[in-house]
């Protein structure tokens, strides 16, 4: 289905051996002038992700979805929590971070300028988003859904956690998070919205009511809460289409 419309490319850093794969999704109509960034969940590059691609290409954008296990040519085992765990811990933030760049530096040779890309990430895909907003080199905005504040592991690998860059946020951001979610407090939300408020920085943080984490995974219907899902869906679409294109 969504998948069809994906086209893997092959990325290439400094070093010959370092590639790792992102998939292309052209927007419907047009030359791509304005482009996402899309950083999955743990679960990697699946098709409920190429389903959001899909929803972004129809909305004129061309969108790059980054495959953190393109490297190793397999998708983590998620059988259990404990394992899913191990996952995340196994994934390098800095590595992820300097994948990011380089996908935005591929966009410019594409001819789309840094102004006009977004990035936008879900579960650990959205701490990423916190992350890569926070960084010298860093997208035009940012949108997390529920990306994790705190590491549960901290290692050499996962040097900083999201909360404690909000001071250092380059870029408009925009937070979709669930009140009943697992993996993030209601407190770590809390205190980082108001770091945010402190230090002055563009923000719009909404939580929703009754929502788990992954609440807009349509494909667990355990979790799925569709009228969340769809307000932080058309939130999204409205703060990509203000940052990346109405005030430019």
């Amino acid at each position: 289905m969504a998948f069809s419309s994906l086209h893997q490319q092959i990325l290439q850093q400094n070093n010959a051996s370092e590639k790792f794969s992102v998939y292309a999704r052209q927007p419907d109509h047009g030359t791509a002038t304005h482009a996402v960034v899309l950083l999955p969940a743990i679960a990697g590059v699946n098709e409920y992700i190429a389903g959001r691609a899909e929803q972004l290409g129809r909305a004129g954008y061309l969108v790059a979805v980054i495959d953190y296990f393109s490297r190793a040519q397999a998708k983590p085992d998620l059988s259990t929590p404990e394992r899913i765990n191990a996952a995340v811990a196994d994934i390098d933030d800095r590595r992820v971070l300097t994948d990011i760049s380089h996908t935005l530096n591929w966009l410019g040779e594409l001819g789309i300028d840094r102004a006009h890309i977004g990035i936008l990430g879900l579960c650990i895909g959205g701490s990423f988003a916190v992350l890569a907003a926070s960084s010298a080199d860093s997208p035009a905005c940012a949108i997390t859904y529920y990306g994790q504040l705190r590491n549960l592991h901290p290692s050499p690998s996962k040097p900083r956690d999201p909360i404690d860059v909000a001071a250092e946020l380059k870029v408009p951001l925009l937070g979709h998070f669930g009140d009943m979610d697992r993996l993030i407090s209601t407190q770590d939300i809390a205190n980082f919205s108001t770091q945010l408020r402190s230090t002055q920085r563009h923000h719009e943080i909404y939580t929703y009511s009754g929502a788990p984490h992954a609440f807009d995974e349509w494909f667990r219907p355990a979790i799925f809460r569709p009228i969340a899902s769809s307000e932080a869906w058309n939130r999204s679409l409205a703060f990509l289409d203000w940052h990346l294109r109405a005030r430019r």
